[in-house]
């Protein structure tokens, strides 16, 4: 194994194929803000199952059928925490 092996994780593989995922939004699960703060989120990570298996294109974009697609608590629509991974959707 080289050293750039070593560093290189194809992350979004991981989620090849999933068909269940614990989300969170990004907001709340990196603490950014204080609770007084109005960006502030307290969205629990939850379980889902989608619709179908998660996939991955060609160009490493994540495939995820049947997600939310936004925080239910403060409307996030695009940085989560999906099974531990940090992930930014477009």
């Amino acid at each position: 194994m080289s050293a750039d092996d070593e560093y290189s994780d194809p992350y979004e593989e991981r989620l090849a194929g999933e068909t269940t995922v614990e989300w969170q939004c990004g907001v709340a699960a990196y603490d950014r803000f204080e609770p007084d703060d109005p960006e502030y989120c307290d969205h629990e990570p939850e379980t889902i199952e989608l619709d179908e298996p998660a996939g991955v294109g060609a160009d490493g974009e994540i495939s995820l059928p049947g997600f939310p697609g936004e925080c239910p608590v403060c409307g996030n629509p695009k940085e989560f925490e999906i099974n531990g991974l940090g992930v930014f959707l477009r």
